[in-house]
């Protein structure tokens, strides 16, 4: 992973991103950046790029 972030757009700022999940009604969309790839996590559990992040951090 290279990077993490929130993402506050429906569907996503990364046109080629790999989502993960429904879109709908779901309140956080991050974005998780590889060497290869880029991921769009939907999901409703909140603070997860603060989770994620700290995972990172700890590794």
């Amino acid at each position: 992973m290279t990077a993490v972030a929130n993402d506050e757009t429906y569907a996503g700022k990364e046109i080629t991103g790999i989502r993960i999940g429904f879109p709908y009604g779901n309140t956080d969309r991050v974005i998780i950046h590889t060497k290869t790839d880029n991921y769009i996590i939907y999901t409703s559990i909140g603070n997860l790029q603060n989770k994620i992040t700290n995972f990172i951090k700890e590794k």
